[in-house]
């Protein structure tokens, strides 16, 4: 026997854009559970697996560019380098929005006439075929989100006073967003009809597990090192890993680290990309039976 902690299974894809459950169904059960027993050594079996993916070994420090890490038909998650230099202009690819966050370093975009300028774990969406300018004076690391369809700010984040351009600077609300049985503070950022994007600032272990069912989630490492405690094994995270958590595995993230993560869940299940396949950590019992 093992420590009791409860369990959060949530049934439904966590977002509140496009088909909702039925009326009356049973969106959450709270569980307890043996962490060793349940968790630890764990007897469940799975029709997919985790995956470690590590695209910040493929990019080289410096050096412009970008490398898809999860995807789908209708979701493009990507880490992206940028070198220090002259401003540049780009758009955002034709029929996708874009969803940047600064992993590292700082970045200005200037956009429809107004300069914002991107630090740690700002947040800036770029509607599709929108042009602009990047300039920074120093290498910096990108989170790159694309989405088929238009973000739009999360009706629980804290600052709802937000018009027009989506500017996002999560440090400077995470104060107002009281502690929950988790622990530390957890809180929505952008959604589409197809992803919710959250954020997590945490400093202990997270106080209960969590099975999603309906939905992939994706857990990305935005500062400090995290591991995340599944029913197919502990992955520990650094800054710019991804951790793809598939359906039905039950999982928290536990540490003593001040970390910031960036939690993505998307409505149709993701794959990873030929570019980081063999960047990629999977569970050991998946090796076996591959």
């Amino acid at each position: 026997m093992g420590t009791k902690i409860k369990e959060l299974n949530t049934y439904f894809f966590n977002g509140s854009i496009g088909e909702q459950p039925p009326e009356g169904a049973e969106r959450t059960v709270w569980k307890e559970i043996d962490e060793e027993d349940d968790i630890i050594n764990s007897n469940e079996s799975f029709d997919r697996w985790c995956a470690h993916t590590k695209p910040g070994e493929v990019l080289t420090a410096g050096e412009a560019k970008q490398v898809p890490a999860l995807t789908n038909g209708a979701i493009r998650m990507e880490l992206m380098s940028s070198a220090s230099g002259a401003a540049e202009t780009s758009q955002c690819p034709e029929g996708w929005h874009e969803v940047r966050v600064i992993v590292d370093g700082e970045r200005t975009i200037t956009t429809n006439g107004k300069n914002f300028t991107l630090k740690q774990s700002n947040l800036l969406v770029l509607p599709a075929g929108q042009s602009y300018e990047v300039s920074g004076d120093a290498p910096a690391i990108q989170l790159v989100v694309y989405g088929a369809k238009p973000f739009q700010l999360s009706k629980t984040y804290p600052d709802q006073e937000i018009e027009g351009d989506l500017f996002l600077q999560p440090s400077a609300v995470v104060d107002k967003i009281p502690e929950g049985p988790a622990g530390g503070a957890h809180f929505e950022l952008v959604e589409s009809q197809d992803i919710n994007i959250e954020t997590t600032f945490r400093s202990t272990d997270q106080g209960i597990y969590h099975r999603g069912f309906g939905q992939d989630e994706v857990h990305f490492q935005l500062k400090g090192s995290r591991a995340t405690r599944t029913t197919q094994g502990e992955f520990p995270l650094a800054p710019g890993d991804f951790l793809l958590v598939p359906p039905g595995v039950s999982h928290r993230n536990v540490g003593d680290e001040s970390t910031i993560r960036i939690v993505l869940y998307t409505r149709d299940p993701l794959n990873v990309s030929a570019e980081v396949a063999s960047h990629t950590d999977r569970p050991e019992a998946a090796k076996t039976l591959a």
